[in-house]
């Protein structure tokens, strides 16, 4: 463990986690609607492609081409190295795990807050002004 995560709660650890799965998530999420965007525009660069007569015009289409397959690719990347995540998360069957983290998050959050509280005892049996020197 990172020195400086010994420092942190564990349910900051744990909360981070979580908010680590809904992160990752979202950001494959993005990237998977980039990879759909730049698949539409390969009609859009053939076309253009068919109907240019000239040379250099055809070059700069190319090379927006180019650059728009590296850009999908890049998305589809990263898409792809989130899906097991992802898989995980939309698998209904394991939704019952992260409702369990979430509850474990709460529960250790409490108990910390107990902890650190400031607590006081009250005295049940024994008198307030010291130990019991009733002599009967």
């Amino acid at each position: 463990m990172r020195e400086e995560d010994k420092s942190r709660r564990p349910s900051e650890v744990i909360n981070d986690f979580l908010d680590y799965l809904y992160w990752v998530k979202s950001e494959q999420e993005s990237a998977w609607a980039i990879v759909e965007t730049e698949d539409a525009k390969i009609q859009d660069y053939l076309h253009k492609l068919e109907f240019c007569n000239d040379c250099g015009e055809r070059s700069r289409i190319a090379t927006e081409w180019h650059k728009s397959r590296v850009k999908r690719r890049a998305a589809k990347d990263k898409s792809k190295e989130f899906s097991e995540i992802c898989k995980f998360l939309n698998d209904t069957k394991n939704k019952w795990v992260i409702n369990a983290i979430k509850k474990l998050a709460g529960d250790q959050k409490h108990e910390e807050d107990y902890v650190r509280s400031e607590r006081k005892y009250t005295n049940r049996i024994l008198k307030e002004g010291g130990p019991d020197t009733d002599n009967t």
